[in-house]
């Protein structure tokens, strides 16, 4: 890989992964345009990595007052103004291990999408999904930040983003828009959620990688992950605005457009 290509992939990584767009699927369909014919497992985990950076440095102050208040919860010196970060924890917590449980059903079943068939009908599967966000809305609304049947619901949201093509953050955002959350909080949340379920994720590719190649040239990986940080913190503010704005109907306009391509093109 050169680093004119680690630049363009990490241009991909740091645009996708912000954006309702399903990043592992234009993954794909860049490393078959650019004719890279297999990707090193180091350099996907920067990729995500450094994304992830970008998560927990742009929601910082809400990460670090929930880690506060379950410390003080395990030392049982929690103060009722905990309560809130505590049961937005258990609410994470909760959606994390239904995408655990919705993932492993998946590849108990062997339902996958890697072909460039799978991944475009899944693309306008998203843009569908997008669009209905802007009109359904549950009914069972609860007058909590994140009740228990959002949690469950955008939990499962994002398991069903585990295939390439079904977008994790158009999912589990419009998961909780339907849910009843207000943008800013259907935002905070998906991304929030992001960081457990790419941990989760690397960990579970490197585990299964059973010793394959993880080498890769320093120049390209390092160019790459510089790009897809500084890429990152330019688009995730977009997202957030566009989902506020009740714009994101948009990226559905630009994913059916995808999709069809890669079908008929």
């Amino acid at each position: 890989m050169s680093l004119i290509e680690g630049i363009i992939m990490g241009v991909v990584q740091g645009v996708t992964e912000f954006l309702p767009v399903s990043s592992s699927a234009h993954l794909i369909l860049a490393r078959d345009y650019l004719a890279i014919s297999a990707v090193p497992l180091l350099f996907d985990v920067v990729l995500h990595l450094a994304t992830l950076v970008v998560i927990i440095v742009y929601y910082r102050s809400i990460i670090g007052s929930i880690v506060l208040s379950f410390w003080r919860w395990a030392g049982k010196k929690n103060q009722m103004a905990d309560t809130p970060n505590l049961l937005y924890g258990v609410a994470l917590i909760g959606s994390t291990a239904l995408t655990v449980v919705v993932v492993l059903l998946f590849k108990m079943l062997g339902i996958d999408s890697t072909n460039r068939t799978s991944i475009s009908v899944l693309l306008i599967v998203t843009a569908f999904i997008l669009f209905a966000s802007r009109f359904v809305r549950f009914s069972w609304q609860s007058t909590a930040l994140v009740g228990w049947k959002q949690a469950l619901l955008i939990g499962i949201a994002q398991g069903c983003g585990s295939l390439a093509g079904l977008s994790r953050l158009g999912l589990t955002s419009s998961a909780a828009l339907m849910g009843g959350l207000n943008p800013k909080e259907a935002s905070q949340y998906s991304f929030l959620l992001a960081i457990p379920a790419v941990v989760g994720a690397l960990l579970l590719d490197i585990m299964q990688q059973h010793g394959g190649s993880t080498s890769v040239a320093i120049i390209p990986l390092i160019g790459g992950s510089i790009t897809a940080i500084v890429v990152g913190f330019a688009v995730l503010p977009l997202f957030v605005r566009l989902i506020q704005k009740g714009k994101l109907w948009y990226a559905g306009v630009y994913l059916v457009a995808i999709g069809l391509f890669g079908l008929l093109g």
